[in-house]
Parts: structure tokens; sequence; C-alpha cells
């Protein structure tokens, strides 16, 4: 699956990861990485075609292969720190991605807590609006007196047009940003954090917002080659009518609320002013579920725009719905 990337941000240096996998009924793979290298061995032969990381990912999620050992040196010898799960997926991503984090960490654990916040702030470098927030949640936790264990995902792309070339119309979810966070503390209920795109109800059409933001597909591609895309990204959502926001939920509580900044530069949350179902939404805030309603001609334009011109193939299956 390729990843849209705001930057290509390398591993940490002073150590090397060492992944040994195996097939049911052949030879296993020791994959060693350090310093953004990929390299494999079979047998002591060089294996070439596992010189990109996306492979890794491949034979970790093909059920035909499984790890067996997770060996260490350096800076990774902590396993505290670094645990397996969130090496094998930085090694997957390339090394520290300023895009996807997955991972946890205690309040009490004032090491791995710091790593936890140090890894949020480069996944979502170029989202002032989600990260403002997140960052405050995350104090606010540290002062619980209770220890508290928060378990992060987090998807930041600030790649909208990359969402429409290699997600339109069936993986479209896939591609779209999206972040969760989930506090839990001893006999208190979770405080679960949602980070998603809304819809402020207003906005130009598709195809003309893309062309005020990025001119043509070539204008996209060089901006996303050259790393900047995340820049342009913000001024496309705004003539989209698309922004940032987040949500909060108390375990047991049926709705969510809406968190923002008031005048004083604290954290505010706003009950829902309608409800409809399970849709809930607030003045200038509607779920992005409806602008992709009542936009999917000018997505299905764009997509054919940047399928034709930008040489990415249109994603195979069914349309989500």
């Amino acid at each position: 699956m390729p990843v849209p990337l705001k930057r290509q941000i390398g591993p940490e240096l002073g150590g090397q990861l060492f992944v040994r996998l195996s097939q049911s009924g052949q030879r296993g793979i020791a994959v060693e990485l350090g310093l953004g290298d990929v390299r494999g061995t079979l047998e002591g032969e060089d294996l070439s075609w596992l010189g990109h990381p996306h492979v890794l990912a491949q034979l970790a999620s093909d059920p035909d292969w499984t790890i067996r050992a997770v060996r260490r040196t350096g800076v990774y010898a902590d396993q505290v720190l670094y645990p397996d799960d969130e090496l094998l997926f930085d090694a997957q991503c390339g090394g520290l991605s300023d895009v996807k984090y997955t991972g946890s960490a205690r309040t009490d654990h004032p090491a791995r807590w710091q790593r936890l916040l140090d890894r949020l702030s480069r996944a979502l470098a170029g989202n002032s609006d989600w990260a403002r927030i997140v960052h405050a949640w995350c104090r606010e936790l540290a002062t619980v007196e209770d220890s508290v264990e928060l378990t992060c995902h987090m998807y930041n792309p600030c790649d909208m047009p990359a969402a429409v070339a290699f997600g339109w119309p069936s993986r479209w979810l896939e591609f779209v940003p999206v972040g969760l966070c989930v506090a839990q503390s001893a006999g208190k209920p979770a405080r679960i954090l949602r980070c998603v795109l809304a819809w402020n109800g207003l906005g130009i059409d598709v195809p003309s917002a893309f062309e005020c933001a990025y001119r043509d597909p070539m204008g996209w591609i060089i901006a996303r080659n050259g790393g900047v895309a995340w820049e342009t990204d913000l001024e496309f959502l705004r003539l989209l009518g698309l922004r940032y926001v987040v949500l909060e939920t108390i375990e047991g509580e049926r709705l969510p609320r809406l968190v923002d900044w008031d005048d004083g530069d604290r954290l505010v949350r706003r009950e829902p002013e309608r409800v409809d179902g399970a849709n809930v939404a607030w003045s200038g805030v509607l779920p992005l579920a409806k602008w992709v309603h009542d936009n999917r001609r000018g997505l299905d334009l764009l997509a054919t725009w940047l399928h034709s011109e930008a040489g990415v193939a249109m994603p195979a299956g069914t349309p989500e719905q």
C-alpha cells in the first residue's frame, strides 16, 4: 500500500535491530535494520529485493510469515523504552515517521512518557490544530495523581489529494487522517480522544479547490516529492471547507464533546448542538461523511484527473459507503 509521507525522517542513531522471520516449510529470513538501511539474508545469499522497508511490512502482515525473534543493540537494547511492536512499526515505516505513530506509555514512567510525547509531536507535524489540543490533553493526564496508561494511534499525512488518488473510492478511509488516544486508569472511566476531519458546511467544489491550491496534478506531484505538500494541503482543506477537530468521549457516556480553546488559552468542552441518531454536530462542525456525500461527483472528477495525469492506478475494490 502506498503511504503518503510529509517528509522522510531517518531513525534514531546508535543501534541496530535484527528481525528473524520464517515461512512454513521454507527457509527463514534475517532482516538487519540500522540507520535507515534494510538488508536481508537467506542462508548467506544477499536479498537485494528486501531493500525497502515496505517489504518488511508486507512480510509481517502476510499470514504465511511469522516473526520468530527480535534482537537489539545500542540504544534499542532498552526493551521498556523501545517495545518490540513499536520498533517493528518504525522499521516498516523506514524510520521514525512524521505521519504515523502507534504506541503507549504510562504517566509514571517518565522516559517512556516523554518518548510518547516526542513521537506524537513528530507525527502531528504540520497539523497545529490537532497538535495543540492533543498535547494540552496529555498535560492534563500527567497532572492526575493516579498512574494513567495512554495508548495512541495517529495517522496525519497532511495530503488530501493522496487520499483521493490512492484511496478513492474503494479505500478512501485508509488514507483519511485520523487519530485515536485512549487513557485508562484504575477505577476510573476511560477517556477517549478522536482526531478527525470535519466540514463547516461551506467550501467550493473539489476540482476547483485543487486547481487553486496546486494548479494541476504535476504541481501536486512536485510538492509531494519535495516533501512540502503538507503546506499547500492546509489551503486545499480551507477551500473545501474542511478542518481538523478533536472529540472527547468519556466511557459510559453516549455523546462526545468537541474539544476547543477558550480565550484564556485553556481547553474547553462543548456539548453537541444537534443529535440525529448516531450523528452529532456543532455549529460549523459537520461530519466528514456529510461532505463526502455532497461532493462525490467532485471527488470522482479529481480522482480521474489524478489517475490520468499523475500515473496513479485506481484502487481496486468495492466503493466504500
